[in-house]
């Protein structure tokens, strides 16, 4: 039984079948339910920041919980979950993109609302592209210094979504506040020496 459980949480192709739930939930409902375009723009731009702060949520959570396997878990997986990030957010701008003229794309980078996603999404494109094992290799140290610019990327990202929703008190309490959770939580734990066993 143990070796079954083993395969299946291992399975890669099933994390990323997980990962791509929202997204398979977002076509049905299109489908089948004529969800309109706005709501699966407005969507995957939810969901690109619910698995950001999943993965910078990570390696606080596993020092948190050392020793404990299901952290190490994640942490193994992290680099899926911010990809999964990045796929998100670039179906959300594509939505964008087909939808705004071109005069309105170029005029966007004028705009702080949108150039803060342009940054954003730029980095997420750098950080995906090296997030496989050639990459970390390559790269070498250089590579977590490169991983660290989701610290600019992430409240970029959530900036330009506070200004898109008008700075709505319940976005930015929310999310804002887990995001900064997140952080604080990493600077606390990194100078907090690891008990010995």
């Amino acid at each position: 039984m143990d070796q079954v459980f083993k395969k299946f949480r291992d399975n890669i192709f099933l994390l990323w079948l997980v990962l791509a739930v929202p997204l398979l939930w977002l076509a049905y409902e299109h489908l089948f339910n004529d969800m309109r375009r706005g709501m699966i723009f407005y969507w995957t731009g939810v969901f690109a920041v619910w698995f950001l702060l999943m993965g910078l949520a990570v390696t606080p959570v596993q020092r948190l919980f050392r020793g404990r396997a299901w952290p190490r878990w994640f942490l193994k997986r992290r680099r899926y979950i911010g990809v999964a990030a990045f796929g998100y957010t670039t179906i959300h701008t594509y939505i964008w993109l087909m939808q705004e003229p071109l005069r309105g794309v170029l005029l966007s980078f004028t705009e702080p609302l949108v150039l803060f996603g342009w940054i954003g999404l730029f980095i997420f494109a750098v950080m995906a592209a090296t997030s496989n094992d050639w990459s970390v290799r390559r790269l070498g140290p250089g590579w977590k210094t490169l991983q660290r610019w989701v610290y600019l990327a992430a409240p970029l990202t959530l900036l330009h979504w506070f200004m898109a929703e008008k700075y709505r008190a319940e976005t930015v309490i929310i999310y804002g506040g887990l995001f900064l959770i997140i952080v604080l939580l990493r600077l606390v734990i990194r100078r907090t020496p690891a008990r010995s066993a």
